[in-house]
């Protein structure tokens, strides 16, 4: 985040991941240096409890080839679905329709 509040990446699991494997210093290395600049992100209202927005934001997960989305409003990131927050959902249809 810059001081002016904006949001300019996002560090993930991944970035963290690849960072050790490249031998960083976790005591050393800053989060701008390892973060993703360029976010994959679903307005809020695409990202509502509806079973056809979770299925956008899952198949935009596997086009980007990523695990998590943030969820925007006015520019601002509001809340990051996961990979896992998306396979909970669709398990627990399973469930219901099964």
């Amino acid at each position: 985040m810059h001081r002016d509040g904006s949001t300019v990446g996002i560090v993930s699991e991944r970035d963290v991941t690849r960072a050790l494997a490249d031998d960083a210093d976790p005591d050393a290395v800053w989060s701008a240096n390892i973060m993703t600049e360029e976010r994959v992100t679903a307005e809020a209202d695409e990202a509502d409890e509806a079973d056809e927005a979770i299925l956008r934001v899952a198949l935009r997960m596997l086009d980007e080839r990523i695990r998590h989305v943030a969820i925007v409003e006015d520019d601002d990131i509001i809340e990051v679905v996961s990979s896992r927050d998306v396979f909970r959902v669709f398990a627990e249809d399973a469930l219901e329709n099964w």
